[in-house]
């Protein structure tokens, strides 16, 4: 088994959240070497690009504005 790759690599953000930022998959042509890897994004949003909606007892929607920046929270996910 010299040289083959029965596992998956792992990479995390040098910040104190520790998030997923990289992860390759088993095998020599998928390790992160050779640049076939996902990659994981996490985003929020800025003010005044997310509207804040609820839905009443009466099925109506109310419009409470948008959302305060930074509040909604994206995880986008980029695979070869």
């Amino acid at each position: 088994m010299n040289g083959s790759f029965a596992f998956s690599e792992y990479k995390y953000s040098n910040d104190p959240k520790s998030q997923l930022i990289e992860n390759s998959s088993e095998g020599q042509n998928w390790s992160m070497a050779q640049g076939f890897t996902n990659h994981t994004f996490y985003k929020t949003n800025s003010s005044n690009e997310v509207r804040n909606l609820k839905v009443s007892n009466s099925n109506s929607i109310i419009d409470n504005g948008f959302c305060n920046a930074g509040e909604v929270s994206l995880l986008e996910k980029e695979v070869p």
